[in-house]
């Protein structure tokens, strides 16, 4: 009788470590499952290149990628305002655009040729954050993009200030 109970615990722990196991591999799939979002942005200096006439303005850069294994399907790209509006751009006009596994979107954003979205001439405000929206309306911030928008807001003083300065020279060349 003794032997039987015996037997009895051990089957029951390995039946209780088999149903961990199981549960482990359940909820590893479970979030591996559903779709994920590799949000990355950088600052682009200003480039004047060489005699070929090639010129790029100080910009900010982003891509998305779905790093998970479920489809997503984002709907556009949102800029707030200090002053709290929001500027935006659609994706994938009228439904969205969807994103597979591995799937990316990048665009690059500059003061000359987006310069609604980065800063608002009519509302003199610029962007303070920026997050993606998708088609069930949840937002995706992108990660840092605070500081990145800080950095470069920062920059662009110091480059007008500079210019300013000389220009100032340049009108008055005595001081």
């Amino acid at each position: 009788m003794e032997e039987l109970k015996t037997v009895g615990v051990v089957v029951t722990k390995y039946l209780s470590f088999g149903a961990l196991c199981s549960f482990i591999t359940y909820w590893h799939s479970h979030l591996k499952d559903r779709a994920k979002l590799k949000i990355t942005n950088n600052i682009y200096q200003e480039y004047k290149g060489d005699n070929r006439g090639e010129y790029r303005p100080r910009s900010i850069h982003i891509k998305v990628v779905n790093v998970g294994r479920r489809a997503t399907i984002l709907t556009g790209i949102y800029f707030e305002h200090d002053d709290g509006s929001t500027h935006g751009m659609a994706l994938g006009y009228p439904n969205g655009q969807k994103f597979d596994e591995n799937e990316k979107w990048e665009a690059t954003f500059d003061m000359e040729s987006n310069s609604s979205h980065l800063y608002s001439h009519e509302h003199d405000t610029s962007a303070v954050n920026i997050y993606f929206r998708d088609t069930q309306d949840r937002k995706y911030y992108i990660k840092g993009a605070k500081k990145l928008l800080n950095r470069f807001w920062q920059k662009n003083d110091e480059e007008q200030k500079s210019r300013r300065q000389k220009l100032l020279l340049l009108q008055n060349p005595s001081v």
